[in-house]
C-alpha cells in the first residue's frame, strides 16, 4: 500500500482586472474594489491596449505585441478569474466564460445576499473588531484614512491606500470600516506622507489581507518609485509593483521638492550591510522612475532632489521592471507572492485498486458558513509522492485559464491546474473533498484526448514504463540515467545464450563509469536491490562445457544445461572453482531486452 501526501492551502480568490489605461475613471473604481475584497491588494491589474504605446518602453525597446504583453501579465500572476472594467476586454484571452466577471456586478450592494465572487471585507472587519478592536488599547493604533486635498489625487490615495466606493447601496463598506476602526482621518500633503512614510501607518487596503501569509518571492531591495500621482499609468504601474515586491513607497513628482530630504534620508538610511552576510554585501534604495517621465527630465530631477553624497549609496534605475517577461532559462522567474491563510497535510494511502484521496477543505474563520457565491476563497492541493511509489499522477500540463484536466470527480467544481498546484474554488465551510485520481499514463492520455489527440503506448513506451516501475519511479531512475551504464547494460542484454556477466565485473565496471560522483557512489547496489539484475550462478556444463547462468531457486544436486539441455552434477566436490561456477547477474525483465530495451532507453 502506497502512501502521498496533500498539502491544502487555503488563500484568498485572485481576480485580474482589464482596463484600458488612460480610463481614470474606471481605474478609481478598481482601486474601491479591491479595498473591499479580502487580498484585494495582490490583485493584478492589466493594462489593455491595441498597439504598444510609445510611452511603454523609455529605450524604445518592444519586442513584443500588445497581445503578448497581455499573456505574460496573465501568465505570471494566473488569475482566478479576469474582471473586465468594459465588456469584451477579455476577448482573445482564452478564458473560460463562466469566469469572466464584469466590474459593476463584484460588490454585494446593500440589497443583494452576495457578490458574484471572492470574500468581501465585511465579515473580516466584524471579526476582528470582535477579537482585538472592541477591547480599550494600551497604545493606540496606526490606521488612517486618507483625504485628498483635490480631486485630482483621489486616485493615489486610494491607489496608496485603499478608499470605499461612494454609491448609496455600498457605502456600508466604508462605515463599517469607520466603526470597527475608528481611523485616523490625515489629509494628505507632501508633509503628511513623509511623515506617514517614516512613523509607519495602517489603511483599510493592508487591513484587507489580515489573516494572509505572504511571502514574497522577489529579494530586490526596497524601491522609491517616483511617480506622477495623476497618471493612471503611472498608479496602475505601482499598484503592479507593489503586489510582487516587498517594499515600494511611491513618491509624487508634484511634491519631490517637499519630499526630497525625507527621500535623502531614506536612500542613507538604506545604504547599510546586508544583515547575516559576512562578505561585505550591502542593501541599498533603488530609486525607480515611472515611465510617464522623460529622459529629458529624470537626470535633472535626480540629481537635483534624490542623489546623496555618499559613495556606493545611489542607486537609480530608469526601467519599469517587465512583470509580463519570462526570466532567462538560466534564472528562476520572479513571480507573484504566495499567499497562505492556512495550509495543512493529509497523509493519504493509496489502494493498487482504488486511487481516492479525501480531504478537507480549508476556509477562513471570519466567513460566514453560507453564501449565494460559488468561489468565495480558493484552496490549492499540492500532491507530494517522493517515492512514486503510488504511480499516481500528481502533476499535471498548467492550464489555468480553461483547463482540459480531469475534474477527478471533485464534489467543488471546475479544478485548475497552475504552477502552485490543483486549484479549486470553495463555497461553503466545513467541506471535504474527494478525488479519483489516475495513474500517469492513463493522466496523459486523457490530456491528450481532452486536446484533440488520440494516443496509444509504442511497445518502446511500454518498455520505458516499466523501467521506471521497477526503479521505483525517477528516483530510482537515477542509478541508470548514465550513458555509459545504459551502454554496458546494452552490451550485456546482447549477449549469447543469457545475458549475465560476472558480478565483481559488473560491480567494478559501475563503479569505474561514476568514479568520482558522490552522488552515484551507490548504482551498482541501487540496481541490484531495486530488480535490474538478479544474482544467480554461472555453472559450466559437464557435458558441452558450455556456460550457463542459472537462478539460485533452480540449483540443485542435479541442474540441465540451457544449450544441450543434458543434465549434469552440480560441482559439490569443488564449488567455489572459478573452472566451474562463478556468481553472476543476469539482466531481468525489460532491462534483458535487447537494443537498448527496444527504444525504451534512448541511444547514448
Amino acid at each position: 500500500m502506497a502512501h502521498i501526501s496533500a498539502v491544502v492551502t487555503l488563500r484568498p480568490i485572485r481576480f485580474a482586472f482589464l482596463v484600458k489605461p488612460n480610463d481614470s475613471k474606471r481605474l478609481l473604481e478598481i482601486f474601491q474594489i479591491n479595498t473591499c475584497l479580502w487580498g484585494g491588494k495582490f490583485n493584478p491589474i492589466i493594462p489593455i491596449f491595441g498597439h504598444v504605446p510609445k510611452w511603454w518602453d523609455r529605450d524604445d525597446y518592444k519586442p513584443e505585441s500588445a497581445l503578448q504583453i497581455v499573456n505574460g501579465y496573465l501568465d505570471a500572476f494566473e488569475p482566478d478569474f479576469l474582471v473586465e472594467a468594459e465588456a469584451g476586454l477579455a476577448k482573445g484571452l482564452g478564458y473560460d466564460p463562466d469566469r469572466i466577471l464584469q466590474l459593476s456586478a463584484m460588490l454585494r450592494r446593500s440589497s443583494e445576499p452576495r457578490g458574484q465572487a471572492g470574500l468581501d471585507v465585511f465579515d473580516l472587519y466584524k471579526d476582528l473588531y470582535k477579537k482585538q478592536f472592541q477591547f480599550v488599547r494600551r497604545h493606540e493604533h496606526n490606521i488612517v484614512e486618507l483625504i485628498p486635498r483635490t480631486n485630482a489625487l483621489k486616485s493615489f490615495c486610494a491607489c496608496l491606500a485603499g478608499s470605499f466606493p461612494e454609491d448609496e447601496d455600498l457605502k456600508y463598506f466604508g462605515q463599517g470600516f469607520c466603526d470597527a476602526f475608528d481611523p485616523k482621518q490625515v489629509e494628505l500633503s507632501p508633509e503628511a506622507l513623509a511623515e506617514l512614510y517614516k512613523e509607519g501607518f495602517n489603511s483599510a487596503l493592508q487591513i484587507g489581507h489580515s489573516n494572509i501569509e505572504i511571502n514574497y518571492q522577489d529579494h530586490t531591495d526596497p524601491t522609491l518609485f517616483v511617480m506622477d500621482a495623476q497618471d493612471s499609468r503611472d498608479l496602475i504601474d505601482y499598484w503592479n509593483l507593489r503586489a510582487v515586491r516587498r517594499n515600494v513607497r511611491p513618491i509624487p513628482i508634484q511634491w519631490l521638492d517637499v519630499l526630497s530630504p525625507y527621500c535623502r534620508e531614506y536612500i542613507e538610511h538604506c545604504y547599510r550591510p546586508l544583515r547575516g552576510n559576512p562578505h561585505g554585501v550591502m542593501t541599498h534604495a533603488n530609486v525607480l522612475f515611472a515611465r510617464s517621465l522623460t529622459s529629458a527630465a529624470i537626470e535633472q530631477l535626480y540629481a537635483d532632489y534624490l542623489r546623496v553624497d555618499r559613495d556606493g549609496a545611489n542607486i537609480r534605475q530608469d526601467w519599469y521592471p517587465p512583470i509580463w517577461r519570462p526570466s532567462p532559462h538560466f534564472t528562476v522567474r520572479n513571480t507573484r507572492p504566495i499567499l497562505s491563510a492556512g495550509e495543512k497535510t493529509f497523509d493519504i494511502q493509496i489502494d493498487d485498486d482504488r486511487t481516492e484521496v479525501r480531504f478537507d477543505n480549508l476556509y477562513p474563520d471570519f466567513a460566514e458558513r453560507y453564501a449565494a457565491s460559488n468561489a468565495r476563497w480558493a484552496n490549492v492541493v499540492r500532491f507530494k509522492d517522493w517515492l512514486n511509489s503510488s504511480r499516481v499522477a500528481t502533476v499535471f500540463p498548467c492550464d489555468y485559464r480553461s483547463p482540459k484536466i480531469s475534474r477527478f470527480h471533485a464534489l467543488q467544481g471546475k479544478i485548475l491546474s497552475t504552477t502552485e498546484g490543483f486549484v479549486t474554488f470553495c463555497k461553503y465551510k466545513n467541506i471535504s473533498d474527494l478525488w479519483r485520481l489516475s495513474d500517469g499514463t492513463t493522466a496523459i492520455s486523457e490530456w491528450l484526448k481532452n486536446n484533440g489527440v488520440e494516443s496509444q503506448i509504442s511497445d518502446a513506451g511500454q518498455a520505458t514504463q516499466q523501467i521506471i516501475n521497477t526503479l521505483g519511479g525517477f528516483r530510482g531512475i537515477s542509478s541508470f540515467a548514465h550513458a555509459e551504464v545504459v551502454k554496458l547494460l546494452n552490451k550485456i542484454s546482447r549477449r549469447p545464450i543469457s545475458p549475465s556477466i560476472q558480478y565483481q565485473e559488473f560491480q567494478n565496471k559501475i563503479k569505474n563509469v561514476v568514479k568520482g560522483d558522490i552522488w552515484r557512489n551507490k548504482n551498482a547496489e541501487t540496481l541490484v536491490e531495486l530488480g535490474a539484475v538478479e544474482l544467480g550462478l554461472e555453472l559450466k556444463c559437464a557435458k558441452c562445457s558450455t556456460w550457463g547462468w542459472h537462478a539460485l531457486r533452480e540449483l540443485d544436486h542435479v541442474v540441465a544445461c540451457g544449450l544441450c539441455l543434458n543434465k549434469f552434477s552440480f560441482p559439490t566436490i569443488d564449488p567455489s572453482s572459478s573452472q566451474l561456477s562463478r556468481w553472476a547477474y543476469r539482466l531481468i525483465g525489460p532491462f534483458a531486452l535487447p537494443d537498448y530495451a527496444r527504444g525504451g532507453t534512448l541511444r547514448p
